[in-house]
């Protein structure tokens, strides 16, 4: 995979948010294909310690998008934790084509 590939994945993802509720983080985004050709993405959601910035629980969602093309991610309970002090959620996407 060349950097073309996954040079400006993250902007694809819009709407993105993480949200704690009942001992797990919610997702949701709106992924949307801005390429001329069917792309493969994986998006990424980590929780992670604010402090030590280790992660503490992670989920890959995948899709194949033609050009074009959106899909509303919306996933409860994605990532699961005992609590959300001290914890935040990062997202990445990475984009190859398909």
């Amino acid at each position: 995979m060349g950097q073309d590939d996954v040079q400006g994945a993250a902007t694809d993802l819009a709407n993105k948010g993480c949200m704690f509720a009942n001992g797990a983080w919610d997702f949701t985004g709106t992924l949307s294909n801005s390429q001329k050709g069917a792309q493969f993405y994986s998006v990424r959601v980590w929780v992670r310690d604010t402090k030590t910035s280790s992660v503490v629980a992670s989920q890959v969602l995948e899709e194949k998008l033609d050009p074009g093309k959106s899909v509303k991610l919306d996933r409860k309970a994605l990532v699961k934790t005992n609590d959300a002090k001290g914890l935040d959620c990062v997202v990445d996407v990475i984009r190859k084509t398909a």
